[in-house]
């Protein structure tokens, strides 16, 4: 009774929501647009990174339907930056390090920008409450690009160095009847074996520690130079934290201890009350970003990012993407850009762990037809662009990476999760009529038998030597040297650069250099760089939400699930005591009352 009671209230409460989001965006409509911010004439700029960056842009409608929610992205931190390094009304900038969740990449990404940014001769000061988390390396990594970092006196230095840990969960699995049937391609690929092996394989292991030395190593140059240590010391320094604040001070891992409005006094000269209102002089980089010019050249320079998990087919709503990368958006996009004459060139802006073989070759392939089209192409890779997602970069004419980037895998894995025994042991059977040998080859309920065992093997192999024969015709590598860099193994972005995965070392700023140098423009030529797909107005957004995958598709999907669950709703009526009014519920109609 109260079981079911949930579910229709579940399904009612569903439909509530959707109708108001629904509200919302036709609320949306008539919106009064807010003023862009004047800017002072001497500015010094303030950022708060709070939590995980979007690559390029936040994927949802949401933004463009309510002025000033937008999150700034990567690309648009970078690009704010550059453009204050020019710009003579902003003398510095003081960014706010203690919610920042950030991976090795990206950090280099934004330190790089504010290297950038000091070499025009103004001022960078970061602070942070702490450096702990498993973002300390990372984020301790940015601060020192700064030429002072302030903590706070109760927090520590805890950036304990680079862990990479794989659970083996084989034996709980046989323990409840569950059994893993997957194959990979080949020794070095790690993807799964925690389903599936017991114990690390000696290739995988010794893999994932180069990755993670060659990441520390780097770590460890650049941050040592930077706050006039050796490496060595640094080391040392690593491996004695966690150190309180007094001890980082004292060891030169900081310039000073203070909280956040000692931090804002300093960096922010002059008279002001932080506690309340934003010190006279400053302004938050996102109002910033939003007040610069626009484009005054039609030579354009397309941005496309390839940001999750890649999988196949279209976007389940306009604001479910943002851990996916989904074959059918990015192709479309792509194509938007190859479409538009104004583009010169595109840069591929990819954070992808890989995915789905099928619909990273659709996007390789509208890759491939940008580049056939007579227009340069660059990958630029952030934290992770490996497998299927490296993939769809080698059909780049230029690839980049961050020295921390993760990427190669050059590999294959695949099959299935059998949960039969487990059905057995609880007392359900499975009967099943099949026409067709390998019809329930991929039902979740048996193992393959040695027939499926074989074609399964056959498909992967198949992926396999296309991956490597795509891989060694666009890098140019021959047997041996294709033998050397796939196989599963994964790099990073500073060893992908020495076997020949990469053809260099930058993020943002190398790639538009990258771009203007494949397409004949000068360092000095303007260029808008412009992100597909187009960020929608606000009627667009708004059909965004009502149309294919939008809250239309919401409601089909709960009139659905209403229509499946009313049968069973009226034969478990009578053992729940539930009374459905007046009407009788039929197949195909659904309950057409709540439940009394």
């Amino acid at each position: 009774m109260r079981f079911l009671r949930f579910l229709l209230w579940l399904f009612a409460a569903i439909g509530v929501l959707a109708t108001g989001v629904f509200a919302a965006a036709v609320a949306a409509l008539i919106w009064v647009q807010e003023r862009e911010p004047s800017l002072p004439d001497e500015i010094v700029l303030v950022l708060q990174l709070d939590g995980e960056l979007d690559e390029v842009r936040d994927p949802s409608v949401i933004p463009t339907l309510l002025p000033g929610q937008s999150r700034l992205s990567l690309f648009d931190i970078v690009r704010a930056l550059d453009a204050a390094a020019a710009d003579d009304r902003v003398s510095g900038v003081a960014v706010d390090l203690s919610q920042a969740a950030l991976d090795l990449a990206e950090a280099g990404e934004l330190r790089s920008a504010i290297t950038r940014f000091r070499a025009s001769g103004k001022s960078a000061t970061a602070f942070s409450e702490s450096f702990g988390g498993p973002a300390a390396v990372a984020n301790y990594y940015l601060a020192t690009g700064f030429e002072r970092i302030d903590l706070q006196p109760s927090g520590t230095f805890s950036a304990l160095g680079i862990t990479a840990a794989v659970p083996l969960v084989a034996d709980l699995l046989e323990e409840h009847g569950i059994q893993a049937d997957f194959d990979r391609r080949h020794e070095y690929k790690g993807v799964m074996i925690g389903l599936t092996e017991r114990e690390l394989p000696d290739a995988v292991r010794g893999n994932l520690r180069t990755l993670i030395s060659s990441q520390f190593e780097h770590f460890v140059a650049d941050a040592a130079a930077a706050r006039t240590l050796s490496p060595q010391r640094l080391r040392e320094l690593v491996d004695q934290a966690p150190l309180t604040a007094e001890d980082a001070l004292e060891q030169g891992l900081v310039d000073r201890l203070g909280y956040r409005d000692d931090w804002l006094d300093i960096a922010i000269p002059g008279d002001h009350e932080p506690a309340e209102e934003s010190p006279a002089g400053t302004v938050e980089l996102a109002d910033y970003r939003d007040a610069l010019d626009g484009a005054v050249s039609g030579d354009r320079i397309a941005v496309i990012e390839v940001a999750g998990s890649i999988a196949r087919g279209e976007p389940d709503l306009p604001f479910g993407t943002r851990y996916r990368a989904v074959s059918g958006r990015l192709a479309e996009a792509i194509g938007q850009a190859r479409e538009d004459t104004s583009v010169l060139g595109l840069i591929l802006r990819i954070d992808s762990p890989g995915g789905d073989y099928i619909a990273s070759d659709a996007v390789r392939d509208s890759v491939a037809r940008f580049r056939n089209s007579g227009r340069s192409v660059v990958a630029s890779m952030s934290g992770v662009a490996a497998s299927a997602a490296y993939f769809i970069a080698v059909e780049a004419d230029r690839i980049l990476a961050h020295p921390g980037t993760v990427t190669g895998s050059i590999g294959v894995a695949g099959g299935k999760v059998s949960f039969g025994r487990a059905l057995a042991r609880h007392g359900v059977a499975v009967a099943r009529e099949s026409v067709g040998e390998n019809a329930a080859m991929y039902a979740p309920t048996d193992r393959f038998d040695a027939h499926q065992q074989e074609r399964h093997a056959a498909i992967l192999d198949n992926i396999y030597d296309e991956f490597a024969g795509r891989v060694a015709d666009r890098r140019g590598l021959g047997p041996d040297e294709l033998d050397h860099v796939a196989r599963g193994r994964v790099w990073s972005g500073s060893d992908a650069l020495k076997v020949g995965l990469v053809d260099g070392l930058g993020g943002f700023h190398e790639a538009v250099r990258q771009v203007r140098e494949l397409s004949g423009l000068t360092a000095v030529q303007p260029v808008e760089l412009v992100v597909f797909p187009r960020e929608p107005d606000r009627l667009e957004a708004v059909r965004s939400m009502l149309g294919r995958g939008g809250l239309l598709s919401v409601f089909a999907r709960l009139d659905a699930a209403l229509r499946t669950a009313g049968p069973v709703f009226g034969l478990l009526g009578p053992l729940f005591d539930v009374r459905w009014g007046t009407s009788v519920v039929r197949p195909g109609t659904g309950p057409v009352m709540l439940p009394e």
